[in-house]
């Protein structure tokens, strides 16, 4: 099937990223198939991992900021016997002694400990950037790179498999959370002898699920009918319908007043009465009056 090559006002398209391949270079293929539209992605996979990435289309780029909060869920194989700078299978990997097998009873309350909000460094060789450049590109260039460890979420961690040297995990976690800190840090715990990820699946993302998304291949030719619409992307903010008054003003960028209680700094998806998403707003007090002021804006009228 050909993809329907007029532009797309406004999607979401999910795709399972196959191993190998970057995430910039998942974009290039689908920008081909809609190359009247502007094409980005909802948040970097390794080129190694595989699994869920959200591709955004036409004006849904503009969502990506609010979509970069919805959680994910991992799973992961982790060798304790194998060392790496890159801590997965990119980097050159050497074949360590392994060190003694953590006892499970240890292993599960280590991972139950990494529950809620925890600090964790990203790994030297990520997309995390320093100064407006990627630290990988820095360190790759020679120059030493500190990173600060930061704050995470994490939901929960489930032991899938443990046979050791290896184990296998699922983790429901949340933004700027990374895997490969993950083996890091377990096997700096137990003191064992490395830790490389030796595969890294992305099974969900927000709303979209591995059984959602379309699979690549360099001869697939995508069409509007596997498209979703940008709504569900950004489904884990409140909805604020608007009257069409409301919907003219929002749409023009004024703000109009807020009703009902929301913190300042709440943002809220604008949706009409046909259910679609006008855009986004947030919740602003100015000159003593509370507000929806447009941040984002999909539909004008």
């Amino acid at each position: 099937m050909q993809a329907d090559r007029t532009a797309v006002e406004a999607a979401v398209l999910p795709v399972d990223k196959p191993s190998g391949m970057t995430s910039r270079q998942l974009v290039d293929w689908v920008q081909q198939q809609f190359p009247d539209c502007k094409v980005g992605h909802g948040g970097t996979l390794d080129r190694l991992a595989r699994g869920v990435l959200p591709i955004f289309l036409g004006k849904a780029t503009g969502l990506v900021r609010y979509f970069h909060h919805q959680p994910k869920i991992y799973r992961t194989s982790i060798r304790f016997d194998q060392t790496s700078p890159t801590f997965d299978l990119d980097g050159t990997v050497e074949t360590v002694d392994p060190g003694v097998a953590p006892p499970i009873k240890d292993l599960q309350e280590w991972l139950t400990d990494q529950r809620g909000v925890i600090d964790q460094k990203p790994p030297i060789y990520s997309a995390v950037k320093l100064r407006g450049e990627r630290v990988s590109d820095r360190v790759r260039r020679g120059e030493k790179v500190v990173l600060e460890s930061r704050p995470v979420r994490v939901e929960k961690v489930i032991l899938l498999a443990s046979s050791f040297p290896r184990i296998e995990v699922e983790i429901h976690c949340g933004k700027g959370f990374y895997v490969r800190s993950f083996a890091r840090d377990l096997a700096e715990q137990f003191a064992l002898g490395g830790a490389v990820v030796t595969e890294l699946i992305r099974e969900k993302y927000g709303p979209f699920t591995r059984s959602d998304a379309v699979q690549y291949g360099s001869q697939l030719k995508l069409s509007r009918k596997q498209l979703s619409s940008p709504l569900r992307a950004i489904g884990h903010l409140a909805e604020l319908r608007v009257t069409d008054q409301q919907l003219r003003l929002i749409s023009h960028g004024t703000a109009i007043a807020r009703t009902f209680d929301h913190p300042d700094g709440t943002s809220v998806a604008v949706v009409d009465d046909r259910n679609r998403l006008v855009g986004v707003a947030r919740a602003v007090s100015r000159d003593g009056r509370d507000l929806w002021q447009p941040e984002k804006i999909m539909v004008t009228v």
